[in-house]
């Protein structure tokens, strides 16, 4: 089952790629009601400015499939955070500023939430293991 994120009365799918949450050119032209094909062209005409690895990934044709469920023969661009910042840069209707607020703050920092939670827990459990005769956990955040 597909976990959704509603953003301004958008629900989103959540996707995750190499350990981050990403987005999809499709999620931001929909939950930013664009015309189809607006964050593509945005984000070629500025890809310059584009770092892969860190702003986005190209997913492969089986990727994207057997993770998203997305039939994309030429592979699959995916924006991480950063990136989907980066193409929404030049949006600028009061529409696009709420959205940007909510997927950041509901989306993307969540997610960011959790991870934190997680390694603290896992930095906890380890500490009280290593340190079990001193009656001290060394606690990392």
């Amino acid at each position: 089952m597909t976990e959704l994120v509603n953003v301004e009365g958008t629900e989103l799918a959540v996707r995750e790629y190499d350990g981050q949450r990403v987005v999809t050119f499709r999620d931001i032209d929909e939950v930013h009601r664009r015309p189809s094909g607006t964050a593509r062209t945005t984000f070629n005409r500025n890809k310059k400015h584009f770092s892969k690895g860190v702003d986005y990934f190209v997913c492969q044709t089986y990727e994207a499939k057997s993770l998203f469920g997305i039939i994309a023969p030429s592979g699959l661009t995916v924006l991480t955070e950063r990136g989907y910042l980066k193409v929404v840069k030049p949006f600028n209707d009061d529409l696009s500023w709420k959205v940007q607020d909510a997927l950041v703050d509901a989306y993307f920092a969540w997610f960011k939430q959790q991870q934190r939670k997680n390694n603290s827990s896992t930095n906890l459990k380890e500490s009280s293991t290593n340190h079990s005769n001193r009656g001290k956990a060394d606690i990392r955040v």
